[in-house]
């Protein structure tokens, strides 16, 4: 990884360059391999749709499989470069990794995530998530495959607990004045 001598390929993202071995970056991604295979006198690729803070990332896994330790990672973006590179062992540490990241405002979106790149995990925990706030309310399993429909009644939810919320605050405020 750290001698550039060898170096035979670019990959640049943004204004960042990525110096890299062709073999590498074709035994870690299929993606990297067909694109090498198909035009094997390229010296370049711009890579869109990738921050240069993800593929930095995506490299040092390349090189070194060892996974992310920074807290700073946005595994979102990480899990959808990850699965556009087709790395599916850092794509699948990354959907861990959001697993245990579930909250009430980004459950919809991680579950709609597991769905699209089958998740399975990340999809029901988001979805168990989403149940939790609807207190005992019936949400049906089903409502996963509707999206559109859980999303408005997700929406809906938590403008009532906000305006409960705000409700309970004022009520405080006149038990409190003098």
């Amino acid at each position: 990884m750290q001698n550039e001598k060898l170096k035979d390929f670019k990959v640049f993202v943004d204004a960042d360059k990525f110096n890299a071995h062709k073999f590498v970056l074709a035994a870690r991604s299929p993606v990297f391999a067909e694109m090498i295979e198909n035009n094997p006198d390229a010296e370049s690729l711009n890579l869109v749709d990738v921050s240069p803070d993800i593929f930095h990332e995506i490299y040092n896994f390349m090189y070194t499989n060892e996974f992310p330790k920074t807290e700073s990672v946005n595994f979102i973006h990480l899990l959808i470069a990850s699965e556009k590179l087709k790395i599916k062992k850092l794509a699948d540490f990354a959907a861990n990794e959001l697993t245990s990241k579930i909250t009430n405002e980004n459950a919809f979106e991680l579950m709609s995530l597991g769905k699209k790149y089958n998740y399975e995990k990340l999809m029901k925990n988001s979805f168990e998530k989403i149940k939790k706030l609807f207190d005992g309310e019936q949400i049906d399993e089903g409502l996963v495959n509707k999206p559109e429909k859980l999303k408005k009644l997700l929406d809906l939810k938590m403008e009532k607990i906000r305006y409960l919320n705000e409700l309970e605050e004022k009520f405080k405020s006149v038990l409190n004045e003098e």
